[in-house]
């Protein structure tokens, strides 16, 4: 038995593992229930109240002795895009890494912080963290462990799997690594060799009554190895690896405070011996104790509240028909696979989402969905009491709406079977002070740090309606959008790159004279915050984060707002809705437009400028046949010069071409204009809180034409719901109504300018 401070071997005799695990697999089980099992810890020794009785126990040696540890861990849930990433995984957005929430930009969303690559000219700064302090910040709170919280990266910063990250560390001595550095500890190293690495944790998910809060202290207290046995509640935990001295700032966990490092002695675990619900006399685990089936309260403690503030989800029976009927999430979200070493993988059936992009090549696999359950028959009871079929509603419809079948081709069965959402949701999220003020999709609230975003909105209310990609096109569809606004710096190409918080705190703090407005807050007080809202408060911050040395930086808020011989200005953004493309062909495409006042840009029909390309003398091949000789296309400056002018020359004002860039001409000469991106806008789709026909709350529950009215009538929400285009001006001079010119109808997206009307 190991005491307090003995040294831990590394290795363990092949023959003796040998012994143990051919022990563990022919250990015999009752039907229908998982064996006994011994804990193994992280040497592959049984731990027992006489032997190894201070260790904590190790998932992958304990499950991983019968069931394939390294296949299952490379589901998606414990790679989190690990196993997509790599250093220049996105050339554009080059702090972007992978498309999952490790390695994928998280500072405007919040819900993750950033992770460095993997090869730094110098200790990682900022708000991009070495992959030992992200786990401690809190990257790793709703991760199952495994992936990059076991294994680090090779230099080109794609996964390697060789080695776990306390093997790598011995030799790695680069004080430029991305993921053995720390701001934490005095020499700024990680600590893998003290923390031990936080491996998949199989009993999350197949262990009834799982002790999330209690694995997540233990992390916090960078106790990496010992986090599982605490989750699981099979004993307590003595001793920290790191002992914080207060709380972080911004009111989270330890995280990266001051603190002190204990490197004389290990934590140890006092098991639970005598219980004997969980032990037998001898010491195994009991295997009644874990469930092969999982149940929607193991899946919702990590994705309640998450998607209860994305999209106001609460997963009850009182707001969604499905769990009314006594719906699992597994029902719906089963294995993915059609052969039992697929479904081993773990990869868990996903839907089709528009901010969800990690493994995107398995969307819709292996999912039930609303068209394959109801319309083509997949649906099987999935266990005894359940309802014995899902009823196809086409002729419910077609008698509903005889004249609108092609409705049911663009529009989702959410957008109308998900007509209100009962959580509160985050909405607007104003980082431009260095503080995260959040305010609700329900009433326009302010919401407090630690507000519960579980808990039910005052009365329910209407979501916006998107385009998204289903899966069998483009639909319409109910989400929650993430407004934001915050400051970042403009790279050369065009792209424009978070600046982390406490840099814009201190702008903050030093520009003085911001905008100060006065709001509700969640709970019904009333607040006073500051805010960036006119013209004038964005360049006393651009000026104030400048001197820090961020130049360029930028405005991010409706537009990409930049200071210009001291005014501030829209920069070039690429539109959201294109023109005709002209030529028809080629990877340079272009299309002309005319600029109008407010920075967007109108299309100019397609006959207009091939009549301005014959006259600019570009010869009679355009627009000819395939086969047919085609003239040179516009996508050079010359030729995009001639039909700029010729165009000009007809009539046209503020004549561009869209391509590439931006050209257009000025005193006589083409000027081209790299375009602008922000990070993508956050919009959460609504999927769940399905509400049946005969509550009559759906939109069209009246039919053909009544019902047709639920949308087609002004001032419906499913055209008309307004969307907040710049946070600021909004809190300053229209809060809490929101209207033009600093909200606009969601219906302008897809190109709108009225309701149009019912057949």
């Amino acid at each position: 038995m190991l005491n307090r401070g003995e040294t831990v071997p590394k290795k363990v005799s092949v023959a003796v593992l040998s012994v143990v695990l051919g022990a563990a697999l022919a250990m015999p089980a009752a039907a229908g229930r998982h064996q006994d099992v011994w804990l193994r810890n992280g040497r592959g020794e049984r731990i027992t109240p006489a032997v190894n009785s201070l260790d904590p126990y190790s998932p992958r040696r304990t499950c991983g002795g019968c069931h394939g540890y390294g296949t299952i861990t490379r589901g998606y849930h414990f790679q989190q895009g690990f196993d997509e990433m790599r250093d220049g995984y996105d050339r554009f957005r080059p702090w972007v890494l992978s498309p999952g929430r490790f390695g994928r930009d998280a500072v405007i969303e919040g819900a993750s912080p950033l992770v460095a690559p993997k090869r730094n000219p110098g200790p990682p700064r900022g708000e991009a963290l070495s992959t030992f302090d992200w786990i401690a910040l809190g990257g790793s709170l709703s991760h199952p462990g495994g992936g990059p919280l076991e294994y680090g990266r090779g230099p080109d910063g794609r996964a390697d799997y060789s080695r776990n990250h306390v093997d790598k560390e011995v030799e790695n001595k680069d004080p430029g690594d991305g993921d053995y550095t720390s701001r934490s500890t005095p020499d700024g190293r990680s600590r893998f060799g003290l923390t031990g690495v936080v491996e998949g944790d199989c009993l999350i998910c197949h262990l009834p009554g799982y002790r999330l809060g209690a694995r997540n202290a233990e992390l916090g207290r960078r106790n990496y190895r010992w986090a599982a046995t605490a989750g699981a509640g099979l004993g307590v935990i003595d001793g920290a690896v790191f002992s914080a001295s207060g709380p972080r700032a911004d009111g989270g966990g330890a995280g990266l405070s001051a603190g002190g490092w204990n490197v004389k002695s290990r934590p140890v675990v006092r098991y639970r011996w005598q219980d004997r619900s969980l032990f037998t006399k001898d010491g195994m685990f009991r295997g009644e104790r874990i469930l092969r089936e999982v149940s929607s309260a193991a899946c919702l403690q990590c994705h309640r509240s998450p998607e209860a503030r994305r999209s106001g989800t609460l997963y009850e029976p009182a707001f969604d028909v499905h769990l009314a009927a006594g719906f699992e999430c597994i029902d719906c979200h089963p294995l993915a696979g059609d052969t039992k070493e697929r479904r081993l993988q773990h990869q868990i059936a996903k839907g089709f989402s528009a901010d969800g992009t990690v493994r995107d090549d398995l969307d819709g696999v292996g999912m039930k969905g609303c068209v394959e359950c109801h319309v083509e028959g997949q649906y099987r009871p999935p266990r005894p009491g359940m309802p014995r079929q899902a009823r196809n509603p086409e002729r419910r419809h077609r008698e509903k709406f005889p004249r609108a079948s092609f409705h049911f081709a663009v529009i989702s069965c959410q957008a109308c079977h998900v007509p209100t959402l009962p959580g509160r949701a985050a909405y607007l999220r104003d980082l431009s002070t260095g503080v995260a003020n959040v305010f609700t999709s329900d009433r326009l609230e302010l919401a407090a740090g630690g507000v519960d975003w579980t808990r039910p909105a005052a009365e329910p209310w209407r979501p916006w309606i998107v385009r998204r990609k289903g899966a069998h096109g483009t639909v319409y569809a109910p989400a929650v959008p993430l407004v934001t606004q915050w400051f970042g710096r403009l790279l050369p190409n065009g792209a424009v790159r978070p600046i982390e918080t406490e840099a814009v705190r201190r702008a903050f703090q030093r520009a003085g004279g911001l905008s100060a407005v006065e709001v509700a807050a969640v709970g019904g007080k009333r607040e006073r915050i500051h805010t960036v809202a006119t013209p004038g408060d964005v360049e006393r911050m651009i000026r104030a984060l400048s001197r820090q040395g961020l130049g360029p930086v930028v405005f991010v808020a409706d537009r990409v707002w930049a200071l210009r011989g001291g005014k501030v200005v829209p920069l070039a953004e690429r539109p959201r809705t294109a023109g005709p493309v002209f030529p028809p062909a080629g990877r340079e495409a272009a299309w002309f437009g005319e600029r109008q006042e407010d920075g967007s840009i109108r299309p100019i029909p397609l006959l207009d400028v091939m009549a301005a390309y014959r006259s600019a003398g570009k010869g009679k091949g355009a627009g000819r046949t395939e086969g047919e000789k085609v003239s040179p296309r516009p996508d050079r400056r010359r030729d995009a010069g001639e039909v700029l002018a010729a165009l000009a020359k007809a009539g046209f004002k503020r004549v561009v071409m869209v391509g590439d860039r931006l050209y257009e001409l000025r005193d006589g000469r083409v000027v081209a204009t790299t375009f602008v991106s922000p990070a993508r806008e956050r919009v959460f789709g609504a999927h769940h809180a399905v509400a049946p026909l005969e509550r009559g709350k759906t939109y069209g529950a009246k039919g053909h034409p009544q019902g047709c009215l639920d949308c087609h009538r002004e001032g419906s929400p499913f055209f008309a719901k307004a969307k907040i285009r710049r946070i600021g001006s909004f809190l300053k001079e229209q809060y809490p109504d929101p209207r033009p010119p600093h909200a606009a109808s969601q219906m302008e997206d897809w190109g709108l300018k009225e309701i149009p009307a019912h057949e």
